[in-house]
């Protein structure tokens, strides 16, 4: 997920075997996914240590997860406005099969480790987590995110001395523990992001129809012996 694979300190959380060693066709593919709205490259204006890192994440894509190339197709050319210019762009669709097997449990990963990051409780098994993607081009052209944004007041970034990569990794919040409830957005290289919201009672949730983006948030939960799963 970082150029040159450098990740600093900042989030670390004990883990079982299963989360912390059987993930790692979606650490590819979220990587990719991550890497290929990284601003910068869309812009142009990578330097070669990212250029060279987004490669390797595609070279490990192609060569480690034979199953997926049915998980993303070509839609075609989109225009979008980037720095003030229109510019044609190849637009690549990731079916529902990729996002609900890999890249969604692997957001929920994130939200149960800072929710354990910041309030040292583990999050209970009935508890219940929404999670939508979100592109570049849908964060360009959808206001509301913004103004989601300016309600999760908390930030956080990794940092490992005076080097930090925030302009990789950001992640904004509202934890309320005593209620049991978290809305997330994490972000990563300024491009790709999701959005997430936490409810530790299944009966809360329940209750609860997570249409802020008007967009389809799919729900997920965990149990020991299943891991994280679709509900």
């Amino acid at each position: 997920m970082f150029v040159n694979k450098f990740r600093p300190s900042g989030i670390e959380v004990p883990a079982c075997d299963r989360c912390n060693h059987g993930s790692a066709n979606a650490d590819q593919l979220a990587a990719f996914f991550c890497f290929s709205q990284a601003i910068s490259l869309l812009q142009g204006k990578e330097n070669e240590a990212e250029f060279l890192s987004f490669k390797k994440v595609l070279n490990g894509v192609a060569n480690n997860n034979q199953h997926t190339q049915k998980f993303f197709a070509d839609a075609g050319i989109i225009w979008t406005k980037l720095n003030g210019v229109h510019r044609p762009m190849h637009r690549v669709e990731i079916n529902k099969t990729a996002v609900g097997d890999e890249l969604n449990p692997w957001a929920v990963k994130q939200v149960l480790a800072l929710w354990y990051d910041q309030t040292g409780e583990i999050v209970p098994e009935d508890a219940v987590v929404f999670v939508q993607w979100i592109s570049l081009i849908e964060r360009k052209a959808n206001p509301k995110i913004e103004r989601l944004l300016r309600t999760l007041p908390n930030k956080k970034t990794l940092r490992q001395g005076k080097k930090s990569v925030a302009d990789q990794f950001q992640t904004n919040f509202k934890i309320e523990p005593e209620l049991g409830i978290g809305q997330f957005q994490f972000s990563y290289h300024r491009g790709a992001s999701f959005f997430a919201l936490m409810f530790h009672s299944a009966k809360a949730a329940a209750q609860v129809k997570p249409d802020l983006l008007e967009a389809n948030f799919r729900a997920y939960s965990t149990s020991l012996e299943n891991g994280i799963f679709e509900i």
